[in-house]
């Protein structure tokens, strides 16, 4: 699942992704989300799974990067 957070807020994709072999893209337009969500509610559920691992992966990244940055001021 890339670009997700658009469909839910309009704004632009927060990040990038570039495939190493091929593959299949799918494209969801925010309607067709729309449309899904409405006859399977559940989807909204797996969705918002993925985003909840994702958010707490960068949590743990922040806190990691803030811990190296912290050693560092302090070995100075």
């Amino acid at each position: 699942m890339l670009g997700e957070i658009s469909l839910f807020d309009a704004g632009p994709r927060s990040a990038d992704a570039l495939a190493r072999s091929d593959g299949l893209l799918l494209v969801l337009s925010r309607d067709a989300l729309d449309d899904a969500l409405a006859d399977d509610p559940g989807i909204a559920a797996d969705m918002l799974r993925v985003m909840a691992q994702r958010l707490r992966q960068s949590n743990l990244s922040l806190e990691e990067l803030n811990l190296k940055l912290r050693v560092q001021d302090e070995g100075s």
